[in-house]
């Protein structure tokens, strides 16, 4: 009884201490029980074997709840303080240790490989050519370096031996150009911090992270007296049972065994509690408990996307900073959360999310080994989106209407489902009917991504759910992107995106007979790229053909109304330049890919020096230059705008920016033609969101007004 009554005392001690001030909260962990509710179905239908989930904000827990085993064979429950192995969630770490070094001036993420590890000065791509590869792209996956196989990696007792095997291998890419997820750069970056620190990384994290954060749990190696707590893996057969896994960091050995090589991209064991610590440190800026970690600057490095527009991630809508996925539009499994959510996931299915906008910190801890994608397992689903049900969606007033829309659900499924517009495999769609006896508008959602990346999926289920019971159907488009027409060689490449846009509103007016759609009422809406195509379709003249063999190229493309969120309204570089001198966005839409290594600026600056060479382009396809009488009402949301909009002033997210619709509203409004803008501090007076703008021009006589 002795012994259960200590390892009792013990659990509530690490439950107090790493949950802040639980007198505050009647001195119990709260449990939000329809997190438990929903666990518990995932462990009945043996999704997994058991689960610890913990949601907070900087000050207390919100919820802190376990379900189901550790271990089935031995009936082992989750506790507070079970221990899961992380994997990727090693990676924010590893990058945390690397900025702290740049912190102190010993290194910079500028810096090229080879001025630490000089058998870098040996990297060369498949055909021989030399490449110089800095820790900045070690830390956002886009080295292109190869990975190591196993039984490479089952060899090294070291991170430096390591090393050779990592040069030995053909750099994929021109680094910079690409992402792809490499294990060997972040054990790379491992390798460094060892370098410059004169340390062991085990060694240093333990007494310059784990330490002061009070993150005693958190290791490379576990101690006898920890291994009892370790959660075991398990795998789902195909007759859905759940059957023991082995972890494939260990290699067959004990988690106490040190004959095995730390690795940096996934080796770390740790509690939610711990996990809660670190995300905390991060949220503030680089301190806890009255002690700095890191700078503020740093933290933002890290957690802001520095992959411009790549296509990045597991899960649509992303980009990468210094260790982190970052949210770039939510949608799909990060539909309920703010852009900006900063995260990671590791290979057995454990989360952390922070949501910088909400203050909100989501862990998931299970350990599952084969989910078909464990960032988008059904149980981060259920998990994040019964968090945002039972508190409210993310960001509160400051998150995207767009993502409070798509918070709930993922989209419901369409009644009909990858439908071709077009020839390409990007030209389909998904339809989402209104049940009505009478013709209904439609909605179009246009997905952003910078023309680059994203999905129709990011169509979100609330925005379906109200528009059908107001009795209006939704489309939601896929198009060909910027990079497969600079492939095809189709200038200017944004073409592509924009007339594709064009082409399936066409098609869908073709439908309206079989689908039972008004085509006279068709609406549009996106965020960021998918926003800038939707008021370039609602201000471009009609680009119908009514002399065409096509029957689909005779319908219009013209628009009832348009409702956008962080729209890009102009495309001219030295418009955008004049509205926000900090602006570096637009030149891939015409063939100014950024030359690696350098980023954006440069791109933009060879956008903005070769600006009266594509200028009729710019004309052709900037919205700004199409506004004007005559064209349908607008609303233009910007979530994002943290401070007044103002002409010439720099902007923290200029891409993003309010500038952009605040000018295009002065333009329309001189015009007669009804433009409404929204941003934080500055809401519409009539329209909460841009949904319920669409329900009021589409179906006027509705009280969605």
């Amino acid at each position: 009884m002795s012994r259960f009554v200590n390892r009792l005392v013990l659990v509530c001690l690490i439950v107090f201490s790493a949950c802040g001030n639980l007198k505050a909260q009647n001195s119990t962990p709260p449990e939000l029980p329809a997190v438990r509710k929903v666990m518990e179905q995932f462990v009945q239908d043996r999704e997994i074997a058991g689960a610890v989930t913990l949601v907070a904000d900087p000050e207390k827990v919100v919820h802190f709840g376990t379900t189901g085993q550790a271990d089935i064979a031995s009936n082992r429950s989750m506790t507070p303080d079970t221990i899961f192995w992380i994997a990727s969630m090693t990676k924010p770490i590893t990058a945390t240790a690397v900025m702290m070094l740049q912190d102190e001036g010993k290194l910079s993420i500028e810096d090229p490989v080879s001025k630490y590890i000089p058998e870098f000065e040996k990297l060369r791509t498949k055909d021989g050519k030399p490449v110089k590869v800095t820790l900045r792209h070690l830390l956002t996956h886009t080295s292109g370096m190869g990975d190591i196989s196993s039984d490479e990696a089952k060899s090294c007792k070291t991170l430096a031996e390591a090393i050779p095997l990592f040069v030995e291998k053909p750099v994929q890419f021109e680094p910079g150009t690409k992402w792809q997820y490499c294990q060997s750069s972040i054990n790379t970056a491992g390798r460094i911090v060892e370098i410059v620190s004169g340390e062991l990384l085990p060694d240093f994290l333990a007494h310059r992270v784990f330490e002061p954060l009070g993150m005693k749990d958190t290791t490379f190696y576990l101690t006898e007296e920890q291994l009892p707590r370790l959660a075991t893996s398990y795998s789902r057969n195909a007759a859905k049972e759940l059957e023991p896994a082995e972890n494939r960091i260990l290699y067959g050995k004990s988690p106490t065994s040190r004959d095995r090589f730390p690795a940096a991209n996934g080796g770390l064991f740790s509690t939610a509690p711990d996990y809660l610590r670190f995300c905390r440190m991060i949220l503030a800026q680089g301190e806890a408990g009255g002690r700095r970690i890191l700078k503020p600057e740093s933290v933002r490095l890290m957690t802001t996307i520095q992959t411009d527009d790549l296509k990045t991630g597991f899960t649509p809508g992303n980009g990468w900073g210094i260790g982190w996925c970052v949210v770039r539009e939510p949608q799909g499994v990060t539909a309920m959360m703010g852009a900006g959510t900063h995260g990671h996931g590791g290979a057995y299915g454990t989360q952390a999310w922070i949501d910088p906008k909400a203050k909100r910190i989501y862990i998931l801890m299970v350990q599952r080994a084969n989910f078909a994608n464990s960032d988008d397992s059904p149980v981060r689903r259920g998990f994040q989106a019964t968090v945002a049900e039972a508190l409210g969606t993310s960001s509160s007033a400051n998150s995207s209407p767009a993502a409070k829309a798509k918070a709930a659900r993922p989209a419901p499924r369409p009644t009909l489902a990858n439908v071709p517009y077009g020839d390409h495999p990007r030209q389909v769609l998904d339809f989402y009917q209104a049940e009505s006896k009478d013709p209904t508008p439609l909605v179009v959602f246009i997905h952003g991504g910078g023309w680059v990346n994203g999905d129709k999926s990011g169509v979100g289920s609330a925005n379906v759910d109200r528009l059908r019971k107001e009795g209006i159907s939704v489309a939601a488009i896929n198009y060909r992107f910027t990079t497969q027409a600079d492939e095809a060689g189709i200038r200017p490449p944004v073409k592509w995106p924009l007339e594709d846009a064009a082409r399936a509103i066409q098609f869908l007016r073709s439908k309206s007979g079989e689908w039972n759609i008004d085509k006279t009422r068709i609406g549009a809406t996106g965020g960021s790229a998918g926003a800038c195509s939707s008021l370039w379709l609602a201000f471009h003249d009609d680009m119908a053909q009514p002399e065409s063999k096509d029957p689909v190229a005779r319908e219009s493309t013209r628009l009832t109304c348009a409702a956008v969120i962080g729209a890009q309204t102009s495309l001219d570089p030295k418009q955008l330049r004049v509205w926000m001198p900090n602006m570096k966005y637009g030149g891939h839409a015409f063939g100014f890919r950024k030359p690696a290594p350098q980023g954006r600026d440069s791109e933009f600056q060879r956008f903005y020096d070769h600006r009266e060479e594509v200028l009729p382009w710019i004309k052709e396809y900037s919205p700004f230059e199409h506004a004007g009488a005559g064209d349908p009402p607008i609303f233009l949301d910007y979530p994002a705008q943290n401070k007044p909009a103002v002409v010439g002033e720099e902007q923290r997210d200029p891409t993003h920016s309010a500038v952009m619709g605040l000018t295009l509203q002065e333009k329309l409004r001189a015009s007669g033609v009804e433009a409404r803008l929204s941003y934080p501090d500055h809401k519409d007076d009539q329209y909460a969101n841009p949904t319920e703008f669409l329900i009021a021009k589409l179906k006027p006589s509705s009280s969605g007004g």
